[in-house]
């Protein structure tokens, strides 16, 4: 039936949280309303996920995207904002002030560290986020690429 096809389009098979198409779709109507709120878009990106499914198989990285889903969905709330945009990478839209949303990132930043003494995979995520500011920037390409290379500079500092 129809509600199973959108479900299909909507979710992520492994993590069952909101894909690509979805974010997309949710970020462009962000992007079209008048006024937003203090809202942030946040880029995650798990940590050497070719190495883990290398190293460890295939079934040890799946568990590793999962853990991460569930990390960024539980120190941001909502499933309905969280969403794994490919591959080992995923994203938060989070509605709040730059201090709730360091308080958020506080919690998964602690949520990541206690995982990661429970597995026996490397398990660290690298984080970017950037406000959703018409004034800051001309697009949502220009907002997703600022955000993207503040996720790359995290990872690049947690690589060595």
């Amino acid at each position: 039936d129809a509600k199973h096809f959108e479900r299909l389009a909507n979710f992520d098979a492994l993590t069952n949280g909101r894909n690509r198409l979805s974010f997309d779709h949710d970020l462009e109507l962000l992007w079209k309303n008048e006024s937003i709120p203090e809202t942030w878009l946040c880029f995650f990106d798990l940590n050497d996920l070719k190495m883990i499914n290398d190293t460890f198989g295939h079934h040890i990285g799946d568990m590793a995207l999962k853990q991460t889903f569930e990390c960024i969905s539980g120190a941001f709330g909502t499933d309905e904002s969280c969403y794994r945009v490919g591959g080992d990478e995923f994203a938060c839209v989070f509605t709040g002030s730059f201090e709730m949303l360091s308080s958020r990132l506080k919690v998964f930043s602690d949520s990541i560290e206690s995982a990661a003494r429970k597995v026996a995979f490397p398990f660290n995520i690298a984080t970017g986020y950037v406000s959703i500011d018409k004034n800051k920037y001309t697009s949502v390409q220009e907002m997703l690429i600022d955000a993207d290379m503040k996720m790359y500079a995290d990872k690049s500092i947690k690589k060595h």
